[in-house]
């Protein structure tokens, strides 16, 4: 049996962590012995996989920034020596780096996956180090996925072995829709509302909610820092809509809430994909997503599968919400085909695009 060693750093919180959990479990049921190695043993697993899936952790707690980082990455090399893989594959820039370091001499293939756009809006500068880890490292690993065209054209000839592997979907798409109710969702953490576009989202119905009498929007994420949640209340007062604006808070299953929601709204100013948009539409919700540079319109990919609007665009995505909320018949058309547009995205169907990453290899 094939083995693949996997590194990440936890399998809590963030979108890369969760699809780490989905990978392993999928390469068990394709065939594939997995062990997920994490570098944070602090943190605790919400992301489950696989029972056979095995986990092992490299942390150092060593109170010497470079010790640790040292101690890290000789952990790894030990499991990878004991182990003998077939393949590696970091989860990220980062630690697809010390994948490649700690393996060196070993001879073994190695894949780097990233999970977030290779380019950012205008006024924004990617950090020095993933830049360069990105456009000028690459091509040392024997493979790298990418979750879109789009930025496999802002690759271009830089990298020749590539591959788009979009994220897998969390959850089986419904089989029927579900009984909605008049709710507007989004979904993301409260003190990223600036990426995230809630402000912009909010000042959007402002002009819209008005006219929509008996509807609610609902954002739904933690705040750990408090300024958040405290920011966005304090906008929906300003915009007159606080009477029909819910902070539910952190959500640790949030498949009900799609469910029950007729609307889900991807406000991101920038956005490297949206794994919350695919699992909206796996559960027939209507959605509305704002395009950063192509990659949301990779998704929904006709107007019978939803709504797409310019990125930063209040008055824009106002009328996007007020067309989508009035206009009943589309609407309803508009979830049978997310649900089908969603079965794209679901985890049999991307092993498939890994194995054949895996048999090029």
């Amino acid at each position: 049996m094939p083995k693949i060693i996997m590194l990440v750093p936890t399998l809590t919180g963030g979108g890369a962590e969760r699809v780490a959990a989905l990978w392993a479990s999928g390469f068990c049921d394709i065939g594939y012995d997995v062990l997920l190695a994490l570098s944070d043993d602090d943190s605790p697993i919400t992301y489950t996989p696989n029972k056979k899936v095995q986990i092992k952790y490299i942390t150092s707690h060593s109170k010497c920034r470079i010790i640790r980082y040292i101690g890290r990455l000789i952990k790894l090399r030990n499991i990878i020596r004991s182990e003998k893989p077939n393949y590696l594959i970091g989860v990220m820039a980062r630690y697809s780096f010390w994948m490649y370091i700690s393996s060196l001499g070993l001879h073994i293939p190695i894949i780097y996956t990233d999970h977030s756009s290779w380019e950012v809006p205008h006024g924004k500068k990617m950090p020095w180090e993933l830049k360069f880890l990105r456009f000028h490292f690459s091509h040392f690993y024997d493979h790298v996925t990418v979750l879109t065209q789009a930025d496999m054209n802002v690759i271009g000839k830089r990298i020749k072995q590539v591959s788009v592997l979009p994220n897998p979907l969390s959850f089986d798409p419904a089989n029927d829709i579900p009984q909605k109710e008049n709710v507007v969702l989004a979904c993301g953490r409260l003190d990223e509302w600036e990426y995230k576009g809630f402000d912009l989202l909010i000042k959007a119905w402002g002009k819209v909610a008005p006219k929509s009498k008996g509807w609610r929007l609902q954002i739904v994420g933690g705040s750990p820092t408090g300024k958040g949640l405290h920011f966005l209340q304090n906008l929906s007062e300003e915009e007159g809509v606080s009477d029909s604006v819910d902070f539910p808070g952190y959500c640790k299953d949030v498949l009900p809430l799609y469910r029950k929601s007729s609307i889900f709204i991807l406000s991101s100013r920038y956005e490297g994909f949206g794994m919350v948009l695919i699992e909206a539409m796996s559960q027939g919700c209507a959605c509305i997503a704002c395009d950063f540079k192509g990659r949301q319109k990779e998704i929904i990919t006709s107007d019978s599968e939803g709504m797409i609007c310019c990125c930063n665009d209040v008055e824009a995505l106002s009328k996007s919400i007020n067309s989508m909320i009035h206009n009943s018949t589309y609407r309803e058309n508009v979830r049978q085909a997310a649900i089908e547009r969603s079965r794209y995205y679901q985890v049999s169907h991307i092993m498939k695009s890994w194995n054949d990453i895996l048999t090029k290899i």
